[in-house]
């Protein structure tokens, strides 16, 4: 088991530095005088997320026709393939700027 310490008497604490996607357990003690208090009950088993990718790259459109286009990217260099599992691609119209 690893410790980290509250700060003063405060009833929470952040955890950080943890792997992403791993189970953990939890359970505290409180000190007093340099003596410490029975452990809590085993926290129930709690898994760290994923991190989240980052936004795509280099978008470039090509093959632009009169009712299709294909577009093209790069994943940021930093996320693995295994990561990301597919891709959203967002669009709308945009209004004609120069007719007035």
């Amino acid at each position: 088991w690893k410790s980290k310490w509250t700060v003063k008497t405060e009833e929470y604490i952040t955890i950080d530095e943890l792997r992403p996607d791993t189970f953990y357990l939890f359970k505290v003690q409180a000190e007093c005088n340099a003596e410490f208090s029975e452990e809590s009950e085993v926290s129930g088993s709690v898994k760290t997320k994923l991190p989240l990718p980052h936004a795509p790259e280099q978008l470039i459109s090509s093959n632009v026709r009169h009712n299709s286009i294909q577009l093209r990217w790069r994943k940021h260099w930093s996320d693995s393939h295994d990561d990301i599992k597919s891709y959203r691609v967002l669009y709308r119209s945009q209004p004609d700027l120069t007719s007035e």
